[in-house]
């Protein structure tokens, strides 16, 4: 009568317990679960993320422009602005910008700069320069991490022609595990919606095995890192 009365998800479970010979009950196996996912544990770690701060901002800024991205490196917020110019005209990609609301808040004098016109974001438009910044990098593989918020269009990283990304120097970590540590620690096992990983202008040798920028997505990666390394680095690894 009691197999009668089974739902077919309790019938799952059930022959699924049997083929794994299960003796414990359910709550000691989902205890166990829960202490192996609280470990965290490590696998192998490259060589190349286990190095001082400076000689990891250095790695970072290799590996990103080995695949066309560019970087710059400026010591204060207040030189942003004018560092944004100077790579605008360079490029000659005229003077209009958006600025993401996020970037907007990172206390940088956006307005002291005439030489920037700001236009409004429109979601589902493209845009020619989008400003945006990022949650950290990881200079193992010269990655940006862009976590969604509701101050930040994720969208702006990929309809951009050219994204402009302002990072942080002390959110720069040697390898990934750094980066999802400081996640836990942040939001409490509350991972963003969205976590984004990016490594590269857009790019696909899709079209007769040429290599093509911006075909997807932004033709050109900007990376501004805004300080200086931090000396008392220690990768928690």
């Amino acid at each position: 009568m009691e197999e009668t009365n089974m739902s077919s998800r309790e019938h799952l479970l059930k022959a699924i317990s049997v083929r794994l010979a299960a003796t414990s009950s359910p709550e000691d196996r989902r205890s166990n679960i829960d202490s192996w996912l609280s470990m965290h544990s490590r696998n192998t770690i490259p060589a190349r993320g286990k190095k001082s701060h400076a000689e990891l901002v250095e790695l970072f800024t290799t590996m990103l422009t080995m695949v066309q991205g560019s970087v710059i490196q400026v010591d204060s917020l207040q030189k942003v602005p004018e560092a944004i110019s100077d790579y605008l005209e360079q490029n000659n990609l005229g003077e209009k910008v958006c600025l993401d609301e996020e970037a907007e808040q990172l206390g940088i004098p956006w307005r002291t700069d005439s030489n920037l016109e700001f236009v409004t974001w429109q979601a589902k438009r493209s845009i020619s320069v989008g400003i945006t910044a990022c949650y950290g990098a990881v200079a193992e593989t010269g990655s940006l991490v862009v976590c969604s918020s509701n101050t930040h269009a994720i969208t702006m990283n990929f309809l951009s022609e050219t994204n402009i990304v302002i990072l942080d120097v002390r959110n720069l970590v040697g390898v990934y595990e750094e980066i999802w540590d400081r996640l836990r620690t942040a939001s409490g096992m509350l991972l963003p919606r969205d976590l984004t990983l990016i490594s590269s202008p857009s790019c696909t040798g899709d079209i007769e095995m040429v290599l093509e920028y911006g075909v997807h997505g932004p033709k050109r990666l900007h990376v501004i890192i805004v300080g200086s390394a931090v000396s008392e680095y220690e990768p928690a690894i």
